[in-house]
């Protein structure tokens, strides 16, 4: 996994805590990032070294939708089987922490009982898709961690629970219930951009023009999935090109950038959901008519006609979502790439309606 060494061995980290202290010291990562930036593809390598480095039974729910007990009662099903899962306690949509870590108490039981010969290093959970949860999930995990602790999940667990930036922060949770961490995803490096890019083509027969890996590497700045799908519409463009080359170049990068924003569509549309108040959208969209990619708090106020100082909160919620960063000139830009053009588009396709 090119670029992610760093955070795979501070997860890996906890995989050895767990397994060395059993339930005396469980742990709960949380792992921030925009969608596409790679916090899937860690956790799936974190899951992997945990079934096979350290034996340990693994569970994978998704919190896109459900709370977390029927997640994981939904993982427990296609884990060990309907016998697994002991009926949770009431069915009222919103259920408190407490009863919610009453069921997880009990399923986790259950797999342990069932899988304790085959996988006898423990249980780690992983929660994806955490960006819309309700924030007393951390609350809930908290609940089961100290259970844990104390011998009444049935065996050592570690949790490791994917979210947005910003989002599930471990401020309110009590020290003494579980020990938290949190790790916020960075972008990829100019030489691990360039590696990330060059290593599939390489494996495919195909080349890089140094300029053209260079200007792929720039335009999806960092981001993972950005860089998957520049290379992959630019390979593309390689070989379906008039004369089809086994080289690509500056003008096949040119030629995928538009096909690789929309490619990117489902990630942008992630990203704006945590936009909710409508002065922090007319900032987006105002920034993203300004040439350059990049402006000032000012020369965003002034396009939007308002005085600078009253987008000083809208500001600072979109840089703690991650959808704002800071430019290397001091001004602002858009956290993801090829944003600024999906909201032309839809603001565009918003005026022909």
């Amino acid at each position: 996994m090119v670029g992610r060494s760093e955070p795979r061995s501070e997860l890996r980290r906890v995989l050895d805590t767990v397994a060395s202290t059993g339930t005396s010291a469980p742990q709960v990562c949380v792992v921030r990032g925009l969608d596409g930036i790679g916090k899937t593809s860690v956790l799936r390598a974190v899951q992997f070294e945990a079934e096979t480095r350290f034996a340990m039974c693994t569970l994978r729910a998704s919190l896109r939708s459900g709370t977390p007990s029927d997640a994981l009662a939904a993982a427990a099903r296609r884990r060990c089987g309907e016998a697994a899962v002991v009926p949770v306690r009431g069915r009222r949509a919103h259920r408190p922490a407490s009863c919610q870590a009453h069921d997880i108490e009990a399923l986790l039981r259950s797999v342990a009982r069932r899988t304790v010969e085959e996988r006898p290093g423990g249980l780690a959970v992983f929660l994806d898709d955490a960006d819309g949860a309700d924030p007393a999930v951390l609350r809930t995990v908290a609940r089961v961690v100290r259970s844990s602790r104390e011998g009444r999940a049935g065996a050592p667990v570690a949790f490791f629970i994917a979210a947005a930036p910003g989002r599930l922060s471990v401020d309110s949770v009590s020290a003494d219930e579980a020990r938290f961490e949190t790790h916020d995803l960075e972008r990829l490096d100019a030489d691990a951009s360039r590696r990330f890019l060059a290593l599939p083509a390489a494996s495919g027969g195909v080349e890089w023009e140094e300029e053209a890996i260079d200007r792929a590497a720039a335009w999806a700045a960092g981001f993972p999935a950005a860089l998957q799908v520049i290379g992959a519409h630019a390979w593309a463009a390689a070989l379906t090109a008039r004369r089809p080359a086994r080289t690509m170049s500056k003008a096949h990068v040119d030629a995928a950038t538009r096909p690789a924003i929309r490619s990117l569509g489902p990630l942008y549309v992630a990203a704006l959901k945590q936009v909710t108040e409508p002065r922090e959208r007319r900032f987006l969209d105002a920034l993203a008519t300004l040439p350059g990619g990049t402006a000032t708090q000012a020369d965003v106020a002034r396009a939007m006609g308002v005085p600078g100082r009253t987008l000083t909160a809208a500001r600072a919620r979109l840089t703690q979502a991650g959808v704002l960063v800071a430019a290397e000139s001091g001004g602002l830009a858009f956290g993801m790439p090829g944003l600024d053009a999906h909201l032309r588009f839809a603001s565009r396709a918003a005026e022909r309606r």
